[in-house]
């Protein structure tokens, strides 16, 4: 019994001094008397479901109450997907949306805030490769003789 007392002890020692009861209530919920603020977000360029990280202020906690949205050079307004929200920062996946430079609008509650900054959107690589694969498909004789000599290379 003696034998187990003292990692005992030492082990709830160290849960207990790991343990820190020093929460801040309050910092994290949404000041409508503040303005909601955007410093930059990152990347700068991406695909579709890109992960998109904006940094800023009176972001708030709740998720519901956030809106990203992308809007194109035609000033049509994609909804990003919001995966997390707390006051500072906001972690949310890029929309499908035109290729270009695309703006991004976050709302919180009833106030609405413009970034700075443009995200640059661009073509998802299998749709710059799909015309490719299309016109190998549409000319089987030469996708064979294609093949062949992929396939030749290869094995020899």
């Amino acid at each position: 019994m003696k034998r187990l007392f003292l990692p005992l002890l030492g082990f709830l020692s160290l849960v207990l001094m790991c343990c820190n009861d020093n929460k801040e209530s309050g910092t994290d919920s949404y000041d409508p008397n503040k303005p909601v603020t955007i410093d930059y977000f990152t990347p700068d360029t991406g695909r579709v479901a890109e992960k998109v990280i904006i940094i800023g202020n009176n972001f708030g906690n709740d998720k519901s109450a956030v809106t990203v949205l992308f809007t194109d050079n035609m000033e049509k307004e994609n909804k990003a997907a919001v995966v997390g929200v707390d006051n500072t920062t906001i972690y949310c996946m890029a929309p499908r949306q035109a290729e270009g430079f695309n703006k991004i609008t976050v709302k919180v509650n009833d106030q609405t805030v413009v970034a700075d900054e443009t995200f640059k959107s661009r073509m998802p690589f299998m749709y710059l490769l799909l015309p490719v694969i299309l016109y190998k498909l549409m000319v089987p004789v030469k996708m064979e003789v294609w093949l062949r000599q992929l396939l030749g290379r290869c094995l020899v």
